[in-house]
């Protein structure tokens, strides 16, 4: 998964049900060290630091809600977030 999402070429579709919280919290709890994060919260500090260091677009990700329907997630400032290394892949 960590290899599709670091190519910029794939567009990713993720589903938000279920999530609990924003895309912003849901990739800051993945980014964190002090808990273990779930697979959809690590997923989402991958896409994060996939984005903000510049392997894909924010456009390349497609996402959708609860009832399946598209919706727009803005793109976060990225500047709050914790120092984004790049992925190793």
């Amino acid at each position: 998964m960590q290899k599709a999402i670091a190519n910029g070429s794939i567009s990713l579709h993720v589903n938000m049900k279920g999530f609990s919280g924003s895309f912003t919290e849901m990739a800051k709890r993945g980014l964190s060290r002090e808990m273990l994060p779930h697979a959809t919260e690590e997923e989402m500090g991958w896409i994060a630091r996939a984005v903000a260091n510049g392997r894909r677009s924010w456009d390349s990700i497609h996402f959708y809600g609860d009832n399946g329907d598209k919706v727009t997630v803005p793109e976060p400032d990225w500047a709050s977030f914790p120092r984004l290394r790049d992925l190793p892949c």
